[in-house]
């Protein structure tokens, strides 16, 4: 907006369109350097339509605003202290989770006893301000539904398994109302089974509840009431974000927290043949005091199936493993305590089909692609504050005892999935730590894209999407490093 103001919609589109449009604003002051007297004001402008689909990237925009003003001291601010039911006051608060941290982006809406509800956005600071006028009724309901998988893992899944079976407590009212996933007053498996799902499938939304949850910190009610606005008020509201027991969704800006060590998975490594099943054993030689682990296993669909998951010393159900998409497996498992198990125990079995001749390893990998990959120990929280977690290990995919990447030949793999519309995935092995370049041409050797990159020894992936290329039908994709080349072919398709 040009100037300071409501924003509203006009009256011949009143009622005919969807205007659910929230604004919200964070004004920062400046002194004008040699300037006495002058003012610098940057207002920082949040937009959102409610309207627009949640993937729409015009569904939420914003900009900031200069403004410079001269302040004279012979202009006083003085305040009516009549009875005029038009005065107005001033209704403000913050919306922060228990721990104190600012919930940006939620839409607070004052929904008066007459009149179009007034609308507004937390900023980075959780604020949110409204003038109304005095006499009037209002209601204060903040919102927030966006953001389901944030924060949530399969670290929340354990520690409500330990509050349903009585061996931890969860410490606050707040984490309570975390873990009833479902949105039915108690806590139970239902809860467990729900989250669980949501970690699997981290673009998918509850059932039966919201992402977050608001109350009004003197209350407890998650709409604060006011039945008569005579003066300024200051309303704060605790956030809770449903799932995230452990409050790591309100560490945004820690970024990715370090690792503690890593946890092996192996398998034989395995000289594969076109139609034959394998039953491929998965063990560890440290699997030491681990209560729980989740991963995102990618295969080459062109080279294998991975038909089941069974269970061995882990109890791994259907309950435990999403087929994601073409050649993506997600996966959660988790106990209330941790396994101590032996480098001979089993954990669990994949049974692969193979559609021509592949060793495994060329076959299968771990990533980060859907569901984070990581395992955690039993032992008590650490300085989080840090973005430490000495709960976190890493998950390596070994094969004959050698991690994915040492010592293994370069490969090229099909695109996944292929044909595509949309996004694709192309994943290759490099031997060594080296520059490699991914070039895609059409059918008559047109340079389509090229990908410029350093990567690491062992599996790697380079995303393409439709609208990089620009064109449908046959292309060919190669890779190519100091020492090897390779090329395939893919359908891109509308």
């Amino acid at each position: 907006p040009d100037t300071i103001g409501a924003l509203t919609v006009k009256p011949h589109l009143e009622g005919k369109l969807c205007n659910s449009f929230a604004s919200g604003s964070e004004v920062k002051e400046f002194d004008v350097p040699n300037s006495l007297g002058m003012k610098k004001y940057l207002i920082e402008w949040t937009m959102i339509d409610w309207c627009a689909h949640h993937t729409s990237t015009n569904r939420e925009f914003s900009y900031t605003q200069e403004v410079i003003a001269t302040i004279n001291p012979d202009c006083d601010v003085t305040t009516d202290t009549g009875d005029d039911t038009t005065d107005v006051s001033l209704v403000q608060g913050t919306i922060a989770t228990e721990r104190g941290e600012a919930v940006q982006k939620v839409e607070m809406k004052a929904v008066l006893g007459s009149g179009s509800p007034l609308t507004t956005v937390t900023g980075g600071e959780g604020a949110y301000n409204f003038s109304i006028n005095n006499g009037s009724q209002v209601s204060l309901v903040p919102s927030k539904n966006t953001g389901f998988a944030n924060g949530v893992s399969t670290q929340d899944l354990i520690a409500i398994q330990r509050h349903v079976l009585q061996k931890k407590a969860l410490d606050s009212k707040y984490q309570r109302i975390a873990a009833d996933v479902d949105g039915n007053g108690s806590i139970n498996g239902f809860d467990v089974l729900e989250l669980r799902k949501l970690v699997m499938q981290p673009h998918t939304k509850f059932a039966n509840n919201t992402s977050w949850r608001f109350f009004d910190k003197q209350t407890d009610k998650e709409v604060y009431d006011v039945a008569n606005v005579n003066g300024d008020m200051n309303v704060d509201f605790v956030g809770v974000k449903i799932g995230d027991v452990n409050l790591s969704s309100s560490r945004q800006h820690v970024g990715s927290r370090s690792t503690t060590g890593t946890l092996n998975l192996n398998m034989a490594d395995k000289a594969m043949k076109g139609g034959e099943v394998y039953r491929i054993d998965v063990t560890s030689d440290n699997f030491v005091n681990i209560n729980g682990m989740q991963y995102t296993l990618s295969y080459v669909t062109n080279l294998v199936e991975i038909e089941s998951i069974e269970a061995g010393a882990l109890n791994i159900t259907k309950d435990n493993y999403v087929r994601y998409a073409p050649g993506v497996i997600t996966s959660s498992w988790s106990e209330a305590d941790g396994q101590h198990l032996s480098s001979d125990e089993v954990l669990f079995t994949l049974v692969v089909k193979a559609k021509s001749e592949v060793r495994l390893r060329d076959a299968l990998s771990l990533n980060n692609r859907v569901t984070t990959t990581e395992a955690y120990v039993d032992v008590e929280a650490g300085d989080f504050a840090k973005g430490y977690d000495p709960r976190r290990k890493a998950v390596s995919l070994r094969f004959d005892g050698f991690r994915l990447g040492d010592g293994m030949n370069f490969a090229l793999y099909q695109n996944t999935p292929n044909p595509y519309a949309g996004e694709t995935v192309i994943g290759f092995h490099l031997p060594e730590t080296s520059e490699a370049v991914m070039t895609v041409y059409d059918v008559t050797g047109r340079l389509i894209k090229r990908i410029n990159g350093e990567y690491e020894a062992g599996y790697n992936e380079v995303r393409l999407t439709s609208t990089d290329l620009g064109v449908t039908g046959v292309l060919y994709y190669q890779l190519d490093t100091k020492k090897y080349t390779a090329t395939k072919k893919m359908i891109v398709i509308e």
